[in-house]
């Protein structure tokens, strides 16, 4: 009997532990165990350049640093740029990640020039004039001349020369702005220029003036057959291009009668540069020219002989691009002049400048990007362009490479930049005139006291920047 009641208590519970399996509630998930990640991360140490202490001025990459700064900076290339007193430098410096390094110059002694012509920019405008300027500059006189300018003025020896559309050309007293005397009958949108003793001026009839600089006499006539476009003073003599698209060089010595015979040395005529052609640029014996079609024309200033072209029509490699200047609402237009550097021309070609070797050589090409409206200043190792969208372009001359840009005007840059001492000299089309730091751009002046169109660049001499308005009104800038 026992054994019967143990056998039945283990069947029911075999049948309740069978039942409970198969009923039982679903186990509620239950949740994973947390694991905790740890990440390790690379510490990146800063890079830095350490600017010498002293009293040089110092760019990086364009913008500007007091001597002495520890400069971070991201891994890479950056060009160092510096000014100390006569002389200026310029390095280049690969940084790593963690890489600290120590600016050590390559200086480069200058010397000032001693005064520069200027027709849009377009005669001298390699170097820089040894004028005193602090970063302002305030007006020291102002002449109204009472006739319309379009011909810049140009700055010798103390005095500034205008010519003026209504028949005059007038010279100036560069520290007073006195009138000294004024020659009747020259009428031209043309710069003076001034050999030896003399200022040559061109009027629209065709015929070449000469002027004696101590008193405004007329001492010598010449009939070009054309009206000039460009009067150049070279070692070699005047050179003159006219808009029939002849050249002409042309001896000035003094006659013994005080007359200046103007003989041609040597004449050329080239099609190709009739019309809207830049001023010549003179490079040793060499003169670059360039047409509204990007043509370039290079030739002997000693004999005249054809050198080499470049462009369109030439058997070198055609230049790319047709830059036309034509400025709505004005009388003039102006193609961009070459400019020499000391080593090579340097050419405003399209949207692109190109530079090349005194042979004709391609040295290296880059692209502005946007549309250039004046020609190229240069010192420092740097060139300074005007483009049409007001922007103030600045680049390495020995690679093209851009260093920085500054907004100067909203309505495009006509006059082209100048150097004046250590400042970049801007002229808006408006009258404004603005200083800008030469290794940044940064603005250190401006100041819009012309209040009037203007067309050309300013005058710079050691007595000051001369600026003058469409209008008339000239006003002498100095410290």
């Amino acid at each position: 009997m026992k054994k019967v009641l143990i056998f039945l208590i283990l069947v029911g519970l075999g049948a309740a532990g069978y039942w409970y399996m198969t009923n039982k509630p679903p186990r509620e998930p239950q949740p994973e165990p947390e694991v905790e990640v740890k990440f390790t991360t690379k510490s990146v140490e800063p890079s830095y350049i350490q600017l010498p202490v002293g009293d040089s001025e110092y760019a990086i990459d364009g913008t500007a640093y007091a001597a002495g700064t520890k400069v971070k900076l991201p891994a890479g290339r950056h060009r160092v740029w510096s000014l100390d007193g006569n002389r200026f430098g310029k390095t280049e410096i690969m940084l790593s990640e963690g890489d600290s390094a120590e600016v050590t110059m390559n200086w480069q002694t200058f010397q000032p020039a001693e005064t520069t012509y200027s027709y849009h920019g377009d005669i001298d405008r390699r170097g820089h004039i040894d004028l005193e300027v602090a970063d302002e500059l305030m007006p020291t006189w102002q002449v109204e001349i009472g006739q319309r300018v379009r011909a810049a003025p140009i700055a010798v020896d103390g005095v500034v020369y205008v010519a003026t559309r209504d028949l005059q050309l007038v010279a100036f007293d560069a520290q007073t702005g006195q009138r000294l005397w004024q020659g009747a009958d020259i009428g031209s949108d043309t710069p003076a220029a001034v050999v030896g003793d003399y200022v040559f001026a061109a009027n629209d009839r065709g015929s070449l003036d000469a002027y004696r600089i101590k008193d405004g006499k007329k001492k010598g006539e010449l009939g070009l057959g054309s009206f000039a476009t460009s009067l150049t003073a070279t070692p070699q003599g005047l050179l003159t291009l006219t808009a029939e698209g002849s050249v002409h060089l042309l001896k000035t010595e003094k006659s013994l009668f005080g007359k200046v015979p103007m003989k041609e040395k040597w004449r050329r005529d080239w099609e190709l540069l009739g019309g809207r052609v830049s001023h010549p640029t003179i490079g040793g014996d060499v003169a670059l020219t360039q047409t509204e079609f990007d043509e370039l024309l290079a030739f002997s200033l000693e004999s005249g002989a054809e050198l080499w072209r470049h462009g369109m029509g030439s058997d070198a490699s055609p230049a790319q691009g047709d830059i036309q200047f034509d400025f709505s609402g004005q009388d003039t237009s102006t193609t961009p002049a070459p400019t020499w550097t000391g080593e090579s021309f340097v050419c405003v070609m399209g949207q692109e400048l190109v530079a090349f070797s005194a042979q004709g050589n391609e040295i290296w090409r880059t692209s502005t990007a946007k549309k250039p409206s004046t020609s190229v200043a240069c010192a420092f190792d740097i060139g300074y362009l005007g483009l049409e969208n007001g922007q103030l372009l600045a680049f390495d001359i020995t690679s093209g490479d851009e260093i920085w840009r500054a907004n100067c005007d909203d309505k495009g840059l006509v006059a082209s930049p100048m150097i004046a001492g250590k400042h970049v000299v801007i002229l808006t089309s408006d009258g404004e005139f603005q200083l800008r730091h030469p290794l940044s751009g940064k603005k250190l002046q401006a100041r819009n006291d012309l209040k009037d169109r203007v067309s050309t660049c300013p005058a710079i001499s050691k007595d000051g920047v001369v600026a003058v308005s469409d209008r008339g009104l000239m006003i002498n800038y100095a410290r």
